[in-house]
């Protein structure tokens, strides 16, 4: 989620990267002001919260379900590769 909206400054693979980076942070808050100010624009941009496309691609598994119920296969498989990742 955190790429999603376009932090992954903020993004660690461990324990030990996650304590570097907060100490490294807090080290120097100077490098969060910034932040603080674009994070509400960020994540009002990111697809993450993109709710046009994710409704899109709700009713489009939703047809693709009911078509395969009204001819008489189950609903499951559906192909939701375009989901926006919401």
């Amino acid at each position: 989620m955190l790429k999603a909206v376009g932090l992954s400054i903020f993004v660690v693979g461990d324990e030990q990267g996650y304590v570097t980076r907060a100490v490294g942070f807090a080290a120097t808050p100077e490098r969060l002001a910034p932040l603080r100010q674009a994070i509400p624009t960020m994540i009002r941009n990111s697809r993450v919260f993109d709710m046009q496309s994710y409704i899109r691609n709700i009713q489009r598994i939703y047809r693709a379900v009911w078509r395969r119920w009204c001819g008489g296969q189950s609903g499951g498989g559906v192909d939701n590769s375009h989901h926006t990742g919401v």
